[in-house]
């Protein structure tokens, strides 16, 4: 997760001050069509990089639009923009998302790729300077924070899945943009989100967080329709949008059914943060007696507490089980031990892959698919930089740690035979690469195109797969 957060700040710092410049008011008409999603449109200044766009269908330049710049951690634009299409047609707002901006750029190039983003959006369409937003999934939404942390009033507010704050940046009395903050029950993130919701409270920061089914992924379309619906909200409130008192009749009656549906529910946590979210909102607009009434009842509720304490206990369980199981994994081979730490690391995966798969929720499938999921990233994100430094063996250990959580994984098989051929180990890379295929791998042009294993060419095994793929591909 530590790799999500690091950003350099100094050039982050440089480059916002950039995206906050005056910007030139003169409109160029736009080549994008309205009420469609278009998957690449091409920079002007700078052709090879592109984002995913949509124009609400009742848009024109003649006045200025409320936009959101979304950023995927794997540079996915087209996948983040379908999750905003339906909010942003509904509440008139114009969605743009980077196909470059990803995990594992250094800090440099993701500000440039920002700055090269708000400057051609900018010349291109009509931009409400006010009503300006970021949104982000995982690394995503912890640079959509970085961003509107450094950048002095340029970004309104943020939508954040799955992440908070970067390391670094810790909110604070300062913090002045709206946070609407969404997790899902099974995302390892959930407690870091949770204890995130209070430090914000606190501070009095407007915030909002909503928990969803779900593990480490997009936030889903409902919840960004409730995101969007909150900044439309607070622009009527700050008086940046027009104010609409039947919208806000909604909203209110809305959120005070859903706090109360919390509490039938036995969601005691959820239904006092709704009450109190709503009381926080809705004050000065509308009568918010009822709501903090219900949360002061709550507040001194014993089943409150224990769920409170349930939640945090779990938290910390998972991170001390991950973090077992990596260590574990991790030690070098001890020739007296009747047993390898590896071995055990194996089989606390293994309890934790059946409690996985549960077929009804609860906290130890919550807890399994928590723990699982966070080994899983932390894998991943620390093999990469063990690849950067030619660190092969650490890179080994962690796609072979992710793979004991995920067996069915093409791609890791594919990640490891890569690692093997950098390591100038041919056998055990034929056949994890027979492994990929045989696990669905398709991808032709990317086994060609993979220098590491350049010297295995004429093998008979690899040009066996190579004819395999190429057949399945052109069938």
């Amino acid at each position: 997760m530590k790799s999500f957060r690091r950003v350099t700040k100094l050039l982050v710092v440089v480059a916002l001050i950039l995206l906050c410049a005056p910007q030139s008011t003169a409109q160029v008409a736009p080549v994008v069509p309205v009420g469609k999603v278009v998957e690449k449109v091409a920079l002007r200044a700078r052709p090879d990089q592109s984002y995913a766009a949509f124009l609400p269908s009742n848009y024109t330049p003649e006045r200025t639009w409320p936009t959101i710049f979304c950023l995927d951690p794997r540079a996915r634009g087209k996948i983040a923009i379908e999750r905003f299409v339906e909010a942003a047609e509904k509440f008139g707002y114009i969605v743009v998302c980077s196909n470059n901006s990803r995990n594992g750029l250094n800090g440099a190039a993701v500000s440039q790729i920002f700055t090269d983003l708000w400057d051609d959006t900018h010349a291109r369409f009509s931009i409400d300077e006010k009503r300006t937003f970021a949104a982000g999934f995982s690394g995503g939404a912890r640079l959509a924070v970085s961003f509107a942390s450094r950048c002095q009033g340029c970004l309104a507010g943020v939508i954040a899945g799955g992440a908070g704050f970067p390391s670094g940046i810790e909110p604070d009395a300062r913090t002045s943009f709206l946070f609407f903050g969404v997790a899902g029950v099974d995302d390892f993130n959930f407690g870091e989100m949770l204890n995130l919701d209070k430090k914000l409270s606190e501070l009095k920061v407007p915030h909002r967080f909503e928990s969803v089914a779900g593990g480490h992924e997009w936030t889903p379309k409902d919840a960004i329709l409730e995101a969007v619906a909150w900044l439309t909200f607070h622009a009527m409130k700050a008086g940046v949008a027009p104010k609409d008192e039947k919208f806000i009749d909604e909203q209110f009656s809305l959120r005070m059914a859903t706090a109360e549906r919390f509490s039938r529910d036995k969601q005691y946590v959820d239904s006092l943060r709704a009450y109190r979210e709503v009381a926080r909102d809705f004050e000065g607009l509308r009568d918010v007696k009822l709501a903090n009434d219900q949360a002061d009842l709550l507040a001194r509720s014993e089943l409150l507490r224990k769920e409170e304490k349930a939640q945090a206990e779990a938290y910390l369980k998972q991170l001390r089980e991950a973090g077992e199981i990596r260590s574990l994994w991790m030690k070098p081979f001890d020739a007296e031990q009747s047993k390898s730490f590896r071995f055990e690391a194996t089989m606390r995966i293994d309890d934790w892959r059946k409690k996985r798969e549960l077929a009804i929720d609860s906290s130890d499938r919550r807890l399994a698919r928590r723990v699982l999921s966070q080994l899983t990233v932390e894998s991943y994100e620390t093999a990469q930089p063990s690849l950067a430094a030619k660190d092969y063996s650490q890179a080994l250990a962690n796609f072979q740690l992710a793979q004991a959580i995920d067996p069915k994984n093409a791609n890791l098989s594919f990640e490891i035979a890569r690692v093997y051929a950098l390591k100038r180990q041919k056998k055990p890379a034929i056949e994890s690469l027979e492994q990929a295929v045989e696990l669905g791998f398709k991808d032709a042009e990317r086994l060609k195109s993979e220098e590491a294993f350049a010297e295995f060419a004429s093998d008979p095994r690899y040009q066996k797969l190579l004819t395999t793929l190429s057949t399945t591909q052109k069938q």
